[in-house]
């Protein structure tokens, strides 16, 4: 197991630097992408194998295999681009200018775009704008999608033409709620149209400030796996667009807001992870500490283990397919499993964490 992850770092970081790597003749490519597939890196890892000899020697059966996986992600490129360039069009036609999260702003940082996985488009338009830019999208959308569309603290949620799409009034809400009136501030100036900007379709397409887009797709990282599991994608976002906007990134503004913010201490494991397993330049890792080294090999074991938003758990899917009490069973014992891993990891966090988890169980089950 410990040749195959390896093996598939290697080959991610063949694809995120385009460099070259060499693999003996007996991979075990299945599980390189079995592991590709639940970490969201398929086209990365595809892309790498590909160039190798190894990968070459491959027959043309599989090699064809390969290849469509990177076709398929070049047409979904193009699928989410033409959406892009359609939405911020009809937002913009409305009077409301938004601002594309993660996504197609992050894939921009990568060698070749079209490796990266899409996911879904996330558009931040701010608390003013919120209710008619969700009209806007129902109304895109049709009747029927519009009538499963729904809307939380964070943003709206609905499907246009096959595409999920995420209006944003906010761009994170923290676990410790007292933070989001400190962050809030950030967010607001971060996210303020009129700065950087891409072209999608002929369409200018606003991002958000670089400084503050470290800590927001740091963020938005370190939140998904403290709730439940992250994919490595998640990880080489923010790795490219680190390197990408290395000469960009004010450190003494994204220290205070990591210090304020209390999240200093997971930036430093995830450094690790992005150093020593993705290939980030250290004088490209700000604040990096090889100190952290042990508990980011915990952090990227968790990782490899749960898979993305960690669906690929053994227990996660056991839950899945349970019900009654079964169910409430399983998710008693994942809650107690996956915390004892946490602690090893973020030990403060796990501890708040279980407690308010285990609060928040008893009380759904006595009502």
């Amino acid at each position: 197991m410990k040749e195959n992850n390896d093996t598939y770092f290697s080959l991610l970081r063949s694809a995120l630097w385009n460099v070259m790597v060499n693999l003996d003749d007996d991979v075990e490519w299945k599980c390189l992408l079995d592991t590709a597939r639940r970490q969201t890196t398929m086209g990365l890892l595809c892309h790498a194998a590909l160039k190798t000899r190894a990968g070459q020697g491959l027959p043309d059966k599989n090699k064809a295999y390969l290849r469509q996986q990177l076709i398929s992600l070049a047409l979904s490129h193009k699928r989410i681009n033409a959406m892009i360039s359609r939405l911020v069009t009809a937002l913009r036609d409305k009077g409301i200018e938004s601002v594309l999260m993660k996504g197609q702003g992050l894939a921009a940082n990568y060698p070749v775009a079209e490796l990266r996985q899409c996911g879904d488009i996330d558009l931040y338009v701010g608390k003013e704008n919120y209710d008619a830019a969700c009209a806007l999208v129902d109304a895109m959308a049709g009747e029927v999608e519009a009538a499963k569309g729904y809307g939380t603290e964070l943003n709206y949620h609905i499907v246009v033409d096959g595409i999920i799409v995420e209006i944003h009034r906010l761009t994170s809400l923290f676990y410790y709620r007292e933070m989001n009136a400190i962050y809030e501030p950030y967010s607001d100036k971060g996210m303020a149209v009129g700065g950087n900007s891409m072209m999608i379709n002929g369409v200018n397409v606003w991002l958000p400030a670089d400084t503050f887009n470290a800590l927001f797709v740091f963020h938005h990282a370190w939140n998904h796996f403290i709730n439940g599991g992250i994919g490595m994608r998640q990880l080489c976002d923010w790795t490219m667009l680190l390197h990408a906007k290395r000469e960009s990134i004010n450190q003494e503004d994204l220290s205070d807001m990591l210090q304020r913010l209390r999240l200093m201490d997971g930036w430093q494991v995830f450094g690790c992870i992005a150093v020593d397993w993705l290939g980030l330049p250290e004088n490209e890792m700000p604040f990096y500490d090889e100190k952290f080294r042990k508990r980011a090999k915990r952090t990227v074991d968790m990782i490899l283990k749960e898979g993305n938003f960690g669906f690929e758990w053994s227990m996660a899917k056991t839950h899945r397919k349970q019900t009654g009490m079964k169910r409430s069973m399983t998710t008693f014992l994942s809650i107690q499993i996956r915390q004892w891993r946490l602690l090893w990891v973020f030990p403060r966090i796990a501890l708040k964490q279980y407690r308010e988890k285990m609060i928040g169980g008893v009380k759904k089950n006595i009502v």
